[in-house]
Protein backbone atom coordinates (compact mmCIF):
# COMPACT_ATOMS: atom_id res chain seq x y z
CA UNK A 1 0.00 0.00 0.00
CA UNK A 2 1.48 3.41 -1.17
CA UNK A 3 1.27 6.88 1.19
CA UNK A 4 -1.43 7.74 -0.70
CA UNK A 5 -3.37 5.12 -0.49
CA UNK A 6 -3.16 5.13 3.19
CA UNK A 7 -3.96 8.95 3.25
CA UNK A 8 -7.07 7.84 1.86
CA UNK A 9 -8.23 5.30 4.07
CA UNK A 10 -7.29 7.88 7.31
CA UNK A 11 -9.44 10.33 5.72
CA UNK A 12 -12.20 7.71 5.02
CA UNK A 13 -11.88 6.39 8.30
CA UNK A 14 -13.28 9.42 9.94
CA UNK A 15 -16.20 9.16 7.57
CA UNK A 16 -17.12 5.33 8.99
CA UNK A 17 -17.63 6.18 12.02
CA UNK A 18 -19.92 9.11 11.55
CA UNK A 19 -21.79 6.53 9.45
CA UNK A 20 -21.94 3.89 12.68
CA UNK A 21 -23.49 7.06 14.69
CA UNK A 22 -26.19 7.46 12.30
CA UNK A 23 -26.97 3.58 12.03
CA UNK A 24 -26.66 3.76 16.25
CA UNK A 25 -28.65 6.84 17.13
CA UNK A 26 -31.91 6.10 15.54
CA UNK A 27 -34.78 6.20 18.36
CA UNK A 28 -31.52 7.04 21.17
CA UNK A 29 -32.48 10.88 21.45
CA UNK A 30 -31.09 10.94 25.34
CA UNK A 31 -28.49 8.43 25.02
CA UNK A 32 -24.45 9.40 25.04
CA UNK A 33 -22.32 8.53 21.98
CA UNK A 34 -18.63 8.35 22.86
CA UNK A 35 -15.52 8.89 19.84
CA UNK A 36 -12.61 6.67 20.93
CA UNK A 37 -8.75 6.60 19.85
CA UNK A 38 -8.31 2.99 18.87
CA UNK A 39 -8.82 0.82 22.22
CA UNK A 40 -8.66 3.53 24.50
CA UNK A 41 -12.65 2.60 25.14
CA UNK A 42 -10.77 0.24 28.02
CA UNK A 43 -9.82 2.77 30.04
CA UNK A 44 -12.91 5.43 29.59
CA UNK A 45 -16.05 2.75 29.42
CA UNK A 46 -15.43 2.14 33.49
CA UNK A 47 -15.54 6.06 33.75
CA UNK A 48 -18.17 6.81 31.99
CA UNK A 49 -20.80 4.09 33.58
CA UNK A 50 -19.73 5.09 36.76
CA UNK A 51 -20.22 9.42 36.38
CA UNK A 52 -23.35 9.59 33.51
CA UNK A 53 -26.62 8.34 34.45
CA UNK A 54 -27.51 7.66 31.04
CA UNK A 55 -26.94 4.74 28.42
CA UNK A 56 -23.70 5.29 26.46
CA UNK A 57 -22.57 3.58 22.76
CA UNK A 58 -18.68 3.37 22.47
CA UNK A 59 -17.44 4.15 18.76
CA UNK A 60 -13.85 3.48 18.17
CA UNK A 61 -12.21 5.91 15.45
CA UNK A 62 -9.10 4.51 15.17
CA UNK A 63 -7.02 7.34 16.17
CA UNK A 64 -6.42 10.89 17.03
CA UNK A 65 -6.66 12.20 13.49
CA UNK A 66 -9.71 10.71 12.91
CA UNK A 67 -11.46 11.30 16.17
CA UNK A 68 -10.94 15.03 15.35
CA UNK A 69 -11.95 14.73 11.85
CA UNK A 70 -15.33 13.16 12.86
CA UNK A 71 -15.86 15.78 15.64
CA UNK A 72 -15.40 18.68 12.46
CA UNK A 73 -17.60 16.29 10.33
CA UNK A 74 -20.49 16.71 13.28
CA UNK A 75 -19.80 20.42 13.21
CA UNK A 76 -21.13 20.85 9.19
CA UNK A 77 -24.54 18.28 9.75
CA UNK A 78 -27.11 20.59 12.38
CA UNK A 79 -29.11 17.64 12.49
CA UNK A 80 -26.82 15.76 14.79
CA UNK A 81 -26.66 18.77 17.25
CA UNK A 82 -29.66 17.48 19.39
CA UNK A 83 -27.41 14.59 20.19
CA UNK A 84 -24.80 14.20 23.60
CA UNK A 85 -21.40 13.13 22.03
CA UNK A 86 -18.03 12.83 23.94
CA UNK A 87 -14.64 12.94 21.82
CA UNK A 88 -11.32 11.53 23.52
CA UNK A 89 -8.14 11.90 22.40
CA UNK A 90 -4.75 11.60 24.33
CA UNK A 91 -2.32 14.68 24.12
CA UNK A 92 0.67 13.21 22.83
CA UNK A 93 3.96 15.25 21.86
CA UNK A 94 1.55 18.09 20.22
CA UNK A 95 -0.11 21.19 20.84
CA UNK A 96 -3.30 21.55 22.36
CA UNK A 97 -6.11 21.13 20.56
CA UNK A 98 -8.09 23.76 23.40
CA UNK A 99 -11.52 22.40 22.62
CA UNK A 100 -13.65 22.57 25.67
CA UNK A 101 -15.92 19.97 23.63
CA UNK A 102 -12.85 17.28 23.54
CA UNK A 103 -11.24 15.52 26.14
CA UNK A 104 -7.75 15.60 25.87
CA UNK A 105 -5.57 13.43 28.57
CA UNK A 106 -3.08 16.21 30.50
CA UNK A 107 -0.45 13.72 30.50
CA UNK A 108 0.90 12.15 26.85
CA UNK A 109 -1.89 9.34 26.56
CA UNK A 110 -4.23 6.90 28.65
CA UNK A 111 -1.33 4.98 28.86
CA UNK A 112 0.35 7.35 31.78
CA UNK A 113 -2.98 6.77 33.83
CA UNK A 114 -1.42 3.06 34.69
CA UNK A 115 2.49 3.25 34.78
CA UNK A 116 2.87 5.61 37.79
CA UNK A 117 2.92 4.99 41.61
CA UNK A 118 -1.01 5.16 42.45
CA UNK A 119 -1.71 2.75 40.02
CA UNK A 120 0.85 0.28 41.23
CA UNK A 121 -0.09 1.20 44.92
CA UNK A 122 -3.52 -0.27 44.54
CA UNK A 123 -2.27 -3.41 42.88
CA UNK A 124 -0.43 -4.02 45.40
CA UNK A 125 -2.70 -3.26 47.75
CA UNK A 126 -5.66 -5.60 45.78
CA UNK A 127 -3.80 -8.33 43.71
CA UNK A 128 -1.03 -9.16 46.41
CA UNK A 129 -3.12 -8.32 49.15
CA UNK A 130 -0.58 -5.74 50.95
CA UNK A 131 -1.10 -2.94 53.36
CA UNK A 132 0.79 0.67 53.70
CA UNK A 133 2.66 -1.06 57.01
CA UNK A 134 3.85 -4.20 55.26
CA UNK A 135 7.86 -4.48 54.72
CA UNK A 136 7.17 -5.97 51.39
CA UNK A 137 5.08 -3.06 50.43
CA UNK A 138 7.41 -0.21 51.14
CA UNK A 139 9.88 -2.26 49.95
CA UNK A 140 8.35 -2.54 46.22
CA UNK A 141 6.90 0.90 46.18
CA UNK A 142 10.28 2.44 46.34
CA UNK A 143 12.05 -0.07 43.97
CA UNK A 144 9.08 0.59 41.36
CA UNK A 145 9.87 4.26 41.91
CA UNK A 146 13.81 3.55 41.71
CA UNK A 147 13.31 1.33 38.30
CA UNK A 148 10.14 3.74 36.69
CA UNK A 149 12.91 6.74 37.50
CA UNK A 150 15.70 4.43 35.72
CA UNK A 151 13.68 3.77 32.95
CA UNK A 152 12.95 7.51 32.43
CA UNK A 153 16.05 8.25 32.35
CA UNK A 154 17.10 5.80 29.99
CA UNK A 155 14.39 6.59 27.03
CA UNK A 156 14.46 10.57 27.50
CA UNK A 157 16.88 10.81 24.38
CA UNK A 158 14.28 9.00 22.45
CA UNK A 159 11.56 10.47 23.36
CA UNK A 160 13.13 14.04 23.10
CA UNK A 161 14.26 12.86 19.17
CA UNK A 162 10.50 12.09 18.82
CA UNK A 163 9.23 14.80 20.33
CA UNK A 164 11.21 17.13 18.03
CA UNK A 165 10.46 15.13 14.97
CA UNK A 166 6.36 16.19 16.14
CA UNK A 167 7.57 19.70 16.67
CA UNK A 168 9.04 19.92 13.24
CA UNK A 169 6.49 18.29 11.41
CA UNK A 170 3.88 20.96 13.30
CA UNK A 171 5.56 23.92 12.25
CA UNK A 172 6.51 23.17 8.87
CA UNK A 173 3.12 21.57 7.84
CA UNK A 174 4.79 18.06 6.73
CA UNK A 175 2.14 15.41 6.37
CA UNK A 176 4.01 12.70 8.59
CA UNK A 177 7.15 12.44 10.68
CA UNK A 178 8.42 9.64 8.57
CA UNK A 179 8.39 7.29 11.58
CA UNK A 180 6.00 4.99 12.56
CA UNK A 181 6.95 3.28 16.29
CA UNK A 182 5.69 0.19 18.15
CA UNK A 183 4.75 -0.25 21.82
CA UNK A 184 8.40 -0.50 22.78
CA UNK A 185 11.65 1.09 21.74
CA UNK A 186 13.36 -0.88 18.64
CA UNK A 187 15.25 -3.72 19.38
CA UNK A 188 18.72 -3.42 21.31
CA UNK A 189 18.01 -0.21 22.05
CA UNK A 190 17.88 -0.92 25.98
CA UNK A 191 17.56 -3.51 28.38
CA UNK A 192 14.30 -3.85 30.64
CA UNK A 193 15.67 -5.76 33.32
CA UNK A 194 14.47 -4.92 36.78
CA UNK A 195 17.68 -4.22 38.84
CA UNK A 196 19.77 -3.50 35.75
CA UNK A 197 17.78 -1.21 32.72
CA UNK A 198 20.53 0.07 30.82
CA UNK A 199 20.30 1.68 27.54
CA UNK A 200 22.67 1.03 24.67
CA UNK A 201 21.54 3.43 21.93
CA UNK A 202 22.36 7.30 20.63
CA UNK A 203 21.16 10.12 18.30
CA UNK A 204 23.34 8.03 15.36
CA UNK A 205 21.83 5.09 16.00
CA UNK A 206 18.49 6.36 15.97
CA UNK A 207 18.70 8.13 12.96
CA UNK A 208 20.28 4.76 11.66
CA UNK A 209 17.00 2.81 12.80
CA UNK A 210 14.61 5.13 11.54
CA UNK A 211 16.45 6.04 7.88
CA UNK A 212 12.85 8.14 6.38
CA UNK A 213 12.64 10.39 9.28
CA UNK A 214 12.26 13.78 9.55
CA UNK A 215 15.86 15.54 10.31
CA UNK A 216 16.30 17.05 13.28
CA UNK A 217 19.23 18.84 14.55
CA UNK A 218 21.03 17.67 17.95
CA UNK A 219 20.14 21.13 19.22
CA UNK A 220 16.14 21.05 18.27
CA UNK A 221 16.28 17.27 20.02
CA UNK A 222 18.59 18.86 23.36
CA UNK A 223 15.47 21.67 23.37
CA UNK A 224 12.61 19.20 23.45
CA UNK A 225 14.74 17.47 26.03
CA UNK A 226 14.51 20.29 28.24
CA UNK A 227 10.99 20.55 27.53
CA UNK A 228 10.24 17.22 28.78
CA UNK A 229 12.78 17.06 31.56
CA UNK A 230 10.39 19.13 34.15
CA UNK A 231 8.20 17.88 37.20
CA UNK A 232 6.28 14.88 36.95
CA UNK A 233 8.65 13.84 33.76
CA UNK A 234 6.39 10.29 33.65
CA UNK A 235 3.33 11.73 32.47
CA UNK A 236 5.26 14.00 29.07
CA UNK A 237 7.02 10.48 27.60
CA UNK A 238 5.75 8.05 25.25
CA UNK A 239 2.80 6.21 27.26
CA UNK A 240 2.89 2.96 24.90
CA UNK A 241 6.54 3.54 26.36
CA UNK A 242 6.03 3.85 30.02
CA UNK A 243 3.29 0.79 29.45
CA UNK A 244 5.67 -1.86 28.26
CA UNK A 245 7.48 -0.91 31.50
CA UNK A 246 5.02 -1.28 33.63
CA UNK A 247 4.25 -4.81 32.15
CA UNK A 248 7.33 -5.93 32.57
CA UNK A 249 7.78 -4.53 36.03
CA UNK A 250 3.95 -6.55 37.31
CA UNK A 251 5.81 -9.52 35.86
CA UNK A 252 9.36 -9.46 37.79
CA UNK A 253 6.48 -9.70 40.93
CA UNK A 254 4.86 -12.07 39.58
CA UNK A 255 8.05 -14.15 39.27
CA UNK A 256 9.33 -13.19 42.55
CA UNK A 257 6.48 -14.31 44.30
CA UNK A 258 6.04 -17.69 42.27
CA UNK A 259 9.27 -18.57 41.75
CA UNK A 260 12.82 -16.80 43.49
CA UNK A 261 10.69 -15.19 46.45
CA UNK A 262 13.39 -12.55 47.00
CA UNK A 263 10.82 -9.87 47.96
CA UNK A 264 7.12 -11.60 48.13
CA UNK A 265 7.00 -15.05 50.28
CA UNK A 266 3.39 -16.07 48.74
CA UNK A 267 2.55 -16.95 45.57
CA UNK A 268 0.24 -15.34 43.40
CA UNK A 269 -2.36 -16.28 41.03
CA UNK A 270 -2.23 -12.94 40.04
CA UNK A 271 -1.24 -12.64 36.25
CA UNK A 272 -1.18 -9.99 33.52
CA UNK A 273 -1.95 -10.40 29.74
CA UNK A 274 -0.55 -8.17 27.53
CA UNK A 275 -3.76 -8.21 25.11
CA UNK A 276 -5.86 -7.24 28.13
CA UNK A 277 -4.05 -5.17 30.57
CA UNK A 278 -5.71 -1.79 30.06
CA UNK A 279 -9.24 -3.81 31.01
CA UNK A 280 -7.99 -5.72 33.66
CA UNK A 281 -5.96 -3.07 35.34
CA UNK A 282 -8.23 -0.42 34.82
CA UNK A 283 -9.67 -0.44 37.87
CA UNK A 284 -6.49 0.31 39.36
CA UNK A 285 -5.78 3.51 37.19
CA UNK A 286 -5.79 6.94 37.45
CA UNK A 287 -9.19 9.49 37.37
CA UNK A 288 -8.38 12.81 36.76
CA UNK A 289 -10.71 15.74 37.76
CA UNK A 290 -10.31 17.18 34.22
CA UNK A 291 -11.95 13.91 33.31
CA UNK A 292 -14.50 14.13 35.81
CA UNK A 293 -15.25 17.96 35.31
CA UNK A 294 -15.69 16.95 31.10
CA UNK A 295 -18.06 13.82 31.81
CA UNK A 296 -19.92 15.41 34.58
CA UNK A 297 -21.51 18.29 31.55
CA UNK A 298 -23.48 14.86 30.31
CA UNK A 299 -25.24 14.41 32.98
Amino acid sequence: MNPGELLKLTEEASTVAFHKFILLCKGRDTDLFCFFEGKDSQYYSSRVRQLIKRKYHPISCGNKKTVLDTFRLFKNHNDYQKYSKAFFIDRDFDESVNEELVYETPCYSVENFYANSECFTEVLKNEFSLTEEDKEFKILLSLFKKELSSFTKETLLFNGWYAALKKKKRENGYKSTGVSLDDKLPKDFICLKIGAIKSDYDLKKIRKCFPNAIEVSNEEVSNAIAQLNCIKIEDKLRGKFQMWFFYNFLHFLIEDANKSKTILKSKTKFNVDRANIYTQLSQYAITPECLESYLSRFN
